[in-house]
């Protein structure tokens, strides 16, 4: 009998100390699938350009490096809550090749890896414009970015080639969003920084982020999901006003065929505030504004990438055109309005940023329930559940608690004691 118990006890034993090592096995694996997704940087598509005005006046071609010049982002452009919630802006300059979607900053200005040139734009002080507090009202408002120059550089700091600037918004050193353009940088002898500069309309290289996410469950194995995104960064051109050739044959809005500019002509064109907000959603009806028009030119309204007619208008009799379009529903990411008037030479174009219209919660037949709305919607998975690792610590403390209590010998009492 006392045989017979001894041997069920060293099955038992081993059958717990085989718990014990898979269950510390998937712990370590879990934990190092949550660190792994935590440390994950996701990518953040742009919000727009900047637009950069030498302070001497003139276009941004050819500006000597110690020439002084403003940096803007599209009139409205924010971050997504105040300096009090821990939100910053910062402007910068890096190689063509950083990936500004996923670039992290520290009190300095921006990280950079790979030998690649990065760093904040200077005042003529010599000060970076780093850390700086969006507005307080309107919530979130980037304003108050002083003028910069590249005077406290030496010849040979910056090497010729392309060179991403811009603004971008923070949180917890992260980035939130972002507005930039390219410039090409070129020597020049004749200024102190050994550099001139001029907007550069060829695209920079396109950034490729890679995110993994691990999920880890309840079975000795680990699936993990590779998701690759490609974040293209559009440029700008700063001219007064484009002549667009119309060419190209599309189906309007309201489903008659009309003479339309292509994808390339759209971006080719001037960039300009149309009075829109850079962030809409699909299907809503935004109010587009612009002025400085002949009195009663006939304009068109176009959506691109693909472009869509979205309606046609007249200048009333002060210029002005002010009028409502509904946004495609089936139109997300990164899009241009553009305003077309050809009797006035004019064709210009605004960066807007589509997101999903939110989900409608079905209505149900009790009147005292009410449908909660969606929240939250562009939300990405950042990684794994700590549930996992909830679960494999109490196993491993399960079964090495029943190691333990099973390895103690018996206690045996004599006949007749009690």
């Amino acid at each position: 009998m006392i045989r017979s118990n001894l041997r069920r006890r060293r099955q038992a034993r081993r059958i717990a100390a085989a718990g014990t090592v898979a269950a510390a096995m998937m712990l370590t694996t879990s934990i190092a699938g949550l660190l792994g997704g935590a440390s994950t940087a996701h990518a953040v598509a742009a919000s727009g350009v900047v637009t950069l005005t030498p302070v001497a006046g003139g276009a941004p071609t050819g500006i000597a490096g110690s020439a002084e010049f403003s940096i803007a982002p599209p009139a409205g452009a924010a971050c997504p809550g105040t300096g009090a919630a821990g939100y910053r802006f910062h402007a910068f300059i890096v190689s063509a090749s950083v990936d500004t979607s996923t670039m992290k900053y520290d009190a300095t200005g921006p990280i950079v890896s790979g030998g690649a040139f990065g760093a904040p734009q200077y005042t003529t002080a010599g000060a970076g414009v780093v850390n700086l507090l969006p507005a307080v009202s309107p919530v979130g408002v980037i304003d108050g970015i002083p003028t910069v120059s590249y005077a406290v550089y030496s010849p040979g700091d910056i090497a010729a080639g392309q060179y991403k600037v811009g603004v971008s918004c923070t949180l917890n050193n992260e980035t939130v969003s972002f507005w930039q353009s390219v410039i090409k940088v070129e020597a020049d002898g004749g200024d102190a920084t050994g550099i001139k500069w001029s907007l550069d309309e060829t695209p920079a290289p396109t950034a490729t982020t890679t995110t993994t996410t691990t999920t880890t469950t309840i079975a000795p194995a680990t699936t993990t999901t590779v998701v690759t995104t490609t974040t293209v960064h559009a440029t700008a051109t700063t001219a007064p006003a484009t002549t667009t050739t119309v060419a190209a044959t599309t189906t309007s809005a309201g489903g008659t065929t009309t003479q339309a500019p292509t994808e390339a002509q759209v971006l080719a064109m001037s960039v300009a505030s149309l009075g829109v907000s850079t962030q809409v959603t699909a299907g809503q009806q935004v109010t587009m504004t612009y002025s400085g028009l002949p009195s009663g030119a006939a304009a068109d309204i176009y959506i691109a990438s693909t472009p869509v007619r979205l309606a046609s208008t007249t200048a009333t009799s002060d210029g002005r055109i002010s009028t409502s379009v509904t946004i495609p529903s089936t139109m997300t990411g990164e899009h241009s309005l553009a305003l077309v008037v050809p009797s006035a030479n004019v064709a210009v174009r605004q960066s807007i940023s589509i997101v999903a219209a939110p989900t409608t919660a079905t209505a149900t037949t009790t009147p005292t329930v009410a449908a909660l709305p969606v929240t939250n919607q562009t939300l990405a998975t950042t990684g794994s559940s700590p549930l996992p690792i909830l679960i494999w610590a109490a196993l491993l403390l399960v079964f090495g608690r029943m190691v333990i209590l099973l390895g103690r010998p018996l206690r045996l009492r004599s006949p007749g004691k009690k």
